[in-house]
């Protein structure tokens, strides 16, 4: 049998997580509600929600860093974690500075996590290296490798983080807010970077962050926070498209308001009538509101709109303007329309909206 040192990156057995009656108090502040979660084996969930909703406390209790209160469980596939320490747990963590060590060189910063665990791994040191060399090759980090970290872009040193994070063959891999320190462009591009790494590894991770963007593009599946509760969970399709309450639209892109009441089978606000599904809305008469993207709605004549309003500004975003229109309802709406399109702020404008596109939302 051959002892040379694998050349194979890595050997990663993702394990599905569940978690169980997980709340937290501190100092007697409630900031995460008893919730029960399922992640997938090699499924990539985002927590997604404001600061201060209670996605990383939920990351933390997942990797170790804080206990739940009492009542509450984790376990990693058949195995029960709860009591056990971040280290004893096997799992991989990005946080949001990094925390690269500034002593260590790129090459380092990967090693490190095999080296204080050898008595486990079992690794020599030609192993070690062997497996530091296929991940900074997977990192397209090569070049870089002897560099100290200082001498690093904000993107060279995300992707050295994520490389120490994976190094020991964690059953499950955890990022908190990883790409918030790199400028927009470049948040662009390492997040596509991530997408492509992420599925290709098969790793289960579980994703922090409050950039819709960012969760739409790499999430499997999205759970939406709030106050300390969960407040949807599903693929980012199901979320935009088919969101549980307002909370939820609003938080996920813009969601213009109608605000008016169900007359028949029609919808009267202030800029006009539109027509809805049968079933759709409130009661005839009783106060109500619809709801629907800028997307979802078309700029037309104001002479045969179902709806009419006044354009208040217009803003040009490159492919797309985004129109802002006035006296529809009691706060102006969005409308998004080819970049080439131009409004005068005042000019009369009709908006029309397929039926099937209006939501009726819990509050």
């Amino acid at each position: 049998m051959s002892t040379e040192p694998s050349t194979e990156p890595l050997h990663l057995a993702p394990v599905p997580i569940r978690l169980r009656g997980c709340g937290k108090h501190f100092g007697g502040q409630r900031v995460l509600d008893p919730l029960d979660l399922d992640i997938g084996a090699g499924e990539t969930l985002v927590l997604l929600g404001p600061s201060g909703c209670g996605k990383t406390t939920t990351l933390r209790i997942v990797a170790g860093l804080e206990a739940p209160d009492a009542g509450g469980t984790v376990r990693f596939g058949d195995e029960e974690v709860t009591a056990h320490p971040i280290e004893r747990r096997r799992v991989g963590m990005v946080f949001q500075n990094y925390a690269l060590f500034p002593n260590l060189g790129v090459r380092g910063n990967v090693e490190y996590g095999l080296r204080i665990q050898r008595r486990r791994n079992r690794l020599s040191d030609a192993q070690i290296r062997a497996r530091a060399d296929a991940l900074l090759d997977m990192m397209h980090l090569t070049p870089y490798a002897e560099r100290a970290i200082g001498q690093l872009s904000g993107g060279q040193r995300q992707r050295v983080a994520l490389a120490r994070a994976l190094a020991p063959e964690p059953r499950v891999l955890l990022l908190d807010e990883p790409l918030t320190a790199l400028d927009a462009k470049l948040r662009e591009s390492v997040r596509a970077e991530m997408d492509r790494l992420l599925r290709g590894l098969g790793i289960t991770t579980v994703y922090v962050t409050h950039d819709q963007e960012e969760a739409m593009a790499l999430a499997d599946r999205i759970v939406v926070m709030d106050a300390g509760r969960i407040a949807q969970i599903g693929t980012p399709r199901e979320i935009y498209f088919q969101p549980a309450n307002r909370h939820v639209a609003d938080f996920i892109g813009i969601m213009n308001r109608l605000d008016g009441e169900r007359q028949g089978g029609a919808f009267v606000c202030a800029g006009g009538r539109v027509a809805v599904p049968a079933g759709e809305g409130a009661g005839a008469g009783a106060a109500s509101a619809l709801f629907f993207r800028p997307e979802d709605a078309v700029l037309a004549d104001p002479g045969r709109a179902a709806l009419k309003g006044v354009v208040e500004s217009a803003v040009f975003l490159g492919f797309r303007t985004r129109v802002r229109v006035a006296g529809v309802s009691n706060a102006p709406l969005f409308i998004d329309v080819p970049g080439r399109q131009q409004f005068a702020p005042g000019h009369a404008v009709g908006i029309e909206i397929a039926a099937d596109r209006l939501l009726t939302l819990q509050a």
